[in-house]
C-alpha cells in the first residue's frame, strides 16, 4: 500500500491549470472534429 501523503500527488495549482486547458482543447478540437465530418453539423 502507498502512502497517501507522497509528494508527487500533491499536484500544484500550475499543473492543475495546464490539465484543465488541456481537457478544454480536447473538447473543442472533438468538436470541430464532429462539425468538420459530420453532413448536419451539430
Amino acid at each position: 500500500m502507498k502512502s497517501e501523503t507522497e509528494p508527487q500527488f500533491q499536484a500544484p495549482a500550475f499543473w492543475q491549470g495546464v490539465i484543465i486547458l488541456w481537457e478544454n482543447i480536447n473538447l473543442l478540437l472533438e468538436a470541430m472534429f464532429c462539425c468538420s465530418f459530420s453532413p448536419l453539423g451539430l
